[in-house]
């Protein structure tokens, strides 16, 4: 369990009637919609290793439906591709390899890369067929994505100019869009309002500038810097870092999207300005949201990471990667009408070494140093990270990323070229899985393997507990996985003070402090008994046990 994912269950717990205020007050605020999805949850799962393997559970039948709305949205698109095609490209797609790493935790891109497959498909079926109906589910997904993660909002914004443009172009549409609009502006109150709740009722007690981490209020000083000539220098180089990167995690496949997304709008503005005569189809107001999407997502992106000293900030994917997915399903189908596969996979895969001179002269000037590949897993398969050199790893990841997009327009190209070899793209899926659980087992497994050895502080608390128990947990600085015993206990919770205020009556019947604690003697002195975990030690009285049990008997 990663230290992100805790924000979402502590929202949810309030609901449910858990008090973790304490622990989430340790971190920064953390949207609500994903928290939704939990509170029947934790409602139904007592346990916190039942609630974390039932939301996982949920994430692969989201994964599933996001297939199906894949399939749908590129029939509706195009409709000249074959079913068998359609199938395996929107397979590739869900195979995406961050899918699979997001999938198997709680963190909310896989729940983002679901919503997005979604507003795509009722963003198709309304411009196809204008019905009330799916007017409202498309604004209130689109209001809900946001609430979900509020770096979505460069899709609110595309998704809010996309309908306005489409429905002041023609007088018939004007009403239904309207009615969309109104029903987004209404949702949106209603978010604004339960998450000013949240922050009072679930997040009170963190600290102002912390809290402040993932809100807009802290990016005001990046803006600033951004408008001056060298910061929005800087700036350009970084949205490039992020499009390389979105660019080599898919193949290449993002960049025929992107291509066509271009060309479309294009060929609107022709038609809008009357040198191009021809109807408007879907597929140009699709072009249109998906680019402004993208661009919007890139920015917003680029803007909160501007001016960290890691690496991993420059080509940061965790904030754009639930795109990908849908553009993958539109690359996929380019490729496979296009007359000119290979020149063009050539030219893009040329492109991409061109960015890496961009690239590392950002590095180089900034003086940026380290990398966390799970914030980057489309390019972390070759990385090690005790032993990470900027331009060696640059290099392999481009090299790696071209090698792929050559092998991905070969399968598609056998594929057209040979009768009944649709199966050769299924070779892409094999690869993107195997992909996916590598960096798995390299980050989320290694993760879980400490998480179950830590299993023994909570299961140790829960074989004496009563109502009554009090468990301390001592913040010497390093607060990471204590939400992970917070969730082993719902219905204790976890009270945490500072180092420097600890008083020996603060101590509770139980004490939790981190494994490398400069204050193992003064424990010891107080309490009989400890055990040790991969993470923390547990601090307590040999006689808690007969004490609770005497309790036990004269209530009864």
């Amino acid at each position: 369990m990663y230290p992100d994912e805790f924000g979402y269950w502590a929202s949810a717990a309030k609901a449910v009637g858990y008090d973790w205020s304490e622990v989430a007050a340790m971190g920064s605020y953390y949207s609500f919609g994903y928290s939704l999805l939990l509170i029947p949850i934790l409602k139904i799962f007592t346990g916190g290793v039942d609630a974390y393997r039932a939301a996982i559970t949920v994430n692969m039948a989201l994964m599933c439906a996001g297939f199906l709305l894949l399939w749908c949205s590129t029939g509706r698109l195009f409709p000249e591709i074959s079913h068998i095609k359609r199938i395996f490209i929107s397979g590739i797609a869900v195979f995406y390899p961050a899918w699979i790493f997001y999938m198997q935790m709680t963190l909310a891109e896989a729940l983002l890369m679901f919503l997005f497959a979604a507003l795509t498909y009722l963003f198709i079926r309304f411009i196809q067929r204008p019905q009330t109906g799916i007017g409202v589910l498309l604004a209130i997904c689109l209001v809900y994505m946001y609430s979900v993660h509020m770096r979505s909002v460069g899709i609110a914004i595309a998704g809010v100019f996309t309908l306005l443009l489409w429905g002041l172009t023609d007088p018939a549409k004007k009403k239904v869009m309207l009615v969309a609009v109104g029903v987004m502006a209404l949702a949106g109150l209603t978010v604004v309002i339960m998450k000013k709740n949240v922050l009072v009722s679930v997040f009170a007690g963190a600290d102002a500038e912390k809290l402040a981490t993932n809100d807009y209020t802290s990016q005001a000083w990046k803006i600033r810097e951004i408008l001056t000539p060298y910061g929005f220098l800087i700036f350009v180089k970084e949205i490039i870092a992020k499009i390389f990167y979105l660019g080599m995690a898919s193949y290449g496949i993002v960049y025929w999207a992107l291509g066509w997304c271009i060309k479309k709008t294009f060929h609107l503005i022709k038609i809008f300005a009357g040198k191009k005569k021809c109807i408007v189809e879907v597929k140009h107001w699709i072009a249109v949201f998906l680019l402004l999407s993208f661009a919007g997502e890139v920015m917003i992106c680029s803007i909160y990471m501007h001016g960290s000293a890691k690496i991993d900030c420059l080509i940061y994917g965790r904030y754009v990667e639930f795109i990908v997915p849908v553009l993958i399903v539109i690359g996929m189908a380019v490729m496979l009408q296009s007359r000119w596969l290979f020149p063009v996979t050539l030219a893009m895969g040329s492109l991409s070494g061109l960015m890496l001179f961009l690239i590392l002269s950002v590095i180089e000037k900034e003086n940026m140093e380290g990398m966390r590949g799970y914030f980057v897993v489309g390019l972390s398969y070759l990385l090690d990270e005790d032993n990470f050199a900027p331009d060696s790893f640059f290099r392999n990841a481009w090299i790696l990323g071209f090698f792929f997009m050559i092998l991905v327009a070969g399968m598609i190209r056998a594929s057209i070229n040979i009768r009944n070899a649709e199966w050769l793209l299924g070779i892409i899926m094999v690869t993107e899985a195997a992909l996916g659980l590598l960096v798995s087992a390299r980050y989320t497994y290694k993760v879980n393997e400490v998480s179950f050895v830590d299993l023994i502080i909570a299961e140790k608390i829960l074989e004496n507990s009563s109502a009554e128990t009090k468990v301390v947990y001592l913040d010497e600085g390093a607060p990471e996985f204590i939400d992970f015993q917070q969730m082993q206990l719902p219905n204790i919770p976890i009270h945490v003070i500072k180092d420097e205020a600890a008083k020996t009556e603060e101590l509770g019947d139980y004490l939790i402090v981190c494994r490398d604690t400069k204050r193992k003697e003064d424990f010891e002195s107080i309490y009989d008994k400890h055990i040790e975990a991969n993470t923390f030690i547990l601090y307590y009285h040999s006689d808690l046990a007969p004490r609770r049990n005497e309790e036990n008997d004269e209530k009864n």
